[in-house]
């Protein structure tokens, strides 16, 4: 596949067109966004990846941007004004076409649903089950903000997230759902809402099945695993534990260490496989968290 480079020289726009809502990384195909790089999105465009998406900057100095294209103060930190980058499950389950990201020093801001691995072109639930063609999306040193529905949502994915911000979010703020493999160190997970979405579900779900609607349910084995984070917000509880098998969660794996989380003590202990060092419900004294 072709290797496509994006330079800073000068921003980039990315519009809704009638083929491809945005910009889409075809399979076998990589983009590369140079440090410095701004992409800005209109008219609620996205951008999608087959292939491989890398948008690596060194140092905060030269961070990669994406937001929205509007930039006038009235749309400062506004949510919902473009769609996301999203990651497409191969939904033939091969490994031939399994989309792959990478991002270090990026801001996300203003966007629906921030990174979302997993989402697919097929409405049949079955075509979603198994480890073979999950995305697989590394998250360092990144900044995910002011999102519609969630800053990450992953959908039977494999996401690693590492010394990353996740922050301000109308729905949950972190959707893990339909299994898959993920792991967050020294992330910083806040949700206190904002003055354009109220925080009215928890910061984190976690879940190992989705219901169709008609009544069918699809179950993945889900395993976390998050280690030295925070995971906090203006709710009693800020984790939703569901969980479909009856089984000593074996298909339910979920590990804290060293953690500082808002939760049900008796929940979390419950649903917790490895809990250790754990904070439960410590306000962590954010500076200016609405920041």
């Amino acid at each position: 596949g072709h290797t496509i480079t994006w330079s800073n020289d000068l921003p980039h726009v990315i519009i809704r067109h009638d083929s491809v809502p945005g910009v889409l990384v075809d399979c076998g195909a990589t983009l590369n966004i140079n440090s410095g790089c701004k992409i800005f999105f209109a008219g609620n465009s996205a951008l999608f990846v087959q292939g491989t998406l890398n948008a690596v900057a060194t140092s905060w100095s030269d961070s990669i941007v994406f937001e929205g294209a509007r930039l006038e103060q009235y749309y400062q930190d506004k949510p919902g004004q473009w769609f996301g980058i999203v990651f497409l499950r191969d939904t033939n389950n091969t490994s031939s076409c399994a989309a792959h990201g990478n991002f270090s020093h990026c801001v996300v801001n203003e966007s629906s649903y921030g990174i979302y691995a997993g989402a697919g072109l097929t409405s049949d639930l079955n075509k979603y089950l198994g480890p073979s063609g999950r995305p697989v999306v590394q998250i360092n040193n990144t900044i995910v903000k002011n999102s519609q529905y969630n800053a990450v949502y992953g959908f039977n994915a494999n996401i690693t997230a590492t010394n990353s911000i996740f922050t301000t979010a109308g729905e949950y703020l972190i959707k893990l759902g339909l299994g898959g493999n993920y792991t967050f160190t020294h992330c910083t997970m806040f949700n206190n809402g904002s003055q354009y979405v109220s925080h009215d579900k928890e910061s984190l779900l976690l879940s190992n099945f989705v219901s169709d609607g008609n009544g069918n349910t699809y179950a993945e084995a889900l395993k976390t695993s998050f280690i030295n984070c925070l995971l906090y917000g203006n709710l009693d509880n800020e984790i939703s534990f569901n969980n479909i098998f009856n089984d000593t969660l074996t298909n339910f794996d979920n590990t804290f260490r060293y953690c500082d989380v808002k939760s049900n003590t008796d929940t979390f202990n419950m649903f917790a496989n490895i809990h250790d060092n754990i904070l439960i419900n410590q306000d962590p004294y954010l500076s200016n968290p609405a920041a």
